[in-house]
């Protein structure tokens, strides 16, 4: 049985993660989560990997979409935000498994292998109810991966969401965690998949689209939410969301 590619479907500003995902020998197709279920082609995949982001509803809903337009590709969920209620809902549409971030990046590649290997072993079908029952244990598990990891990242990362619109470094990230500088680098890359800088940056993007829904000026948004001047908002937001804030703007009024 040939290899078909593994079908990501995130936004714009997760697709860089998964272009580094170490997969150098499986064939990797990236969309945007916005496009229509058709502009992702006949969907010939051997997984399907969904990150919904911060919107879980929008998620769940191209979830449900995929699995009742074909049943017989197994999904992955990834989220950002996260419940029990997202978890269960997301079983009920026939994920075949859960991650809530931030996760341990080699854990998630091995998933993916997992799930490939039983596949293209002509076992998936046959497999079912037992993915199912080990899913849902695992469901239970990823709704408090948060708080399986190191005490010292917590600490990092509740220091960095708490302080995000103020001038913080990775030094102050790492005094916070009480490990030295390389220490919290190498393991918060290891345990999230990102840098500590890319993790403050996502937190400061995500945050300004929510005042960008509203009628402050982007000048002051770029304030709000820790950025030094409106060119250095401009080109992060660009560089993750694919488009500039005024742009991004513009197109919440053409959806409404």
């Amino acid at each position: 049985m040939g290899k078909k590619p593994i079908i990501v479907i995130a936004e714009a500003e997760n697709h860089p993660f998964y272009h580094a995902l170490p997969l150098w020998e499986e064939s990797v197709e990236i969309y945007h989560i916005d496009a229509p279920p058709h502009h992702f082609g006949p969907l010939q995949a051997d997984l399907i990997l969904i990150d919904s982001g911060f919107n879980d509803e929008r998620g769940l809903r191209l979830l449900r979409e995929v699995k009742l337009g074909h049943p017989e590709i197994p999904v992955m969920y990834v989220t950002d935000a996260g419940s029990e209620e997202t978890a269960v809902a997301a079983l009920r549409y026939g994920v075949r498994d859960y991650f809530n971030k931030p996760f341990e990046l080699l854990e998630f590649r091995n998933k993916i292998f997992e799930f490939l290997e039983i596949k293209r072993a002509g076992f998936w079908g046959k497999r079912r109810h037992f993915l199912t029952d080990m899913l849902t244990t695992h469901v239970k598990a990823s709704t408090r991966r948060n708080s399986d990891l190191p005490s010292n990242l917590l600490r990092s990362v509740r220091f960095i969401k708490e302080n995000f619109a103020r001038p913080i470094s990775v030094d102050m990230m790492a005094e916070e965690g009480g490990v030295s500088k390389c220490h919290f680098c190498r393991e918060f890359k290891k345990s999230t998949g990102m840098t500590p800088m890319q993790f403050l940056a996502r937190i400061r993007i995500k945050r300004s689209k929510e005042y960008l829904r509203k009628k402050l000026p982007v000048s002051t948004i770029a304030l709000k939410v820790g950025f030094n001047d409106l060119s250095s908002f401009n080109r992060n937001f660009r560089k993750y969301v694919g488009l500039t804030p005024t742009e991004f703007r513009a197109s919440l009024r053409c959806d409404s």
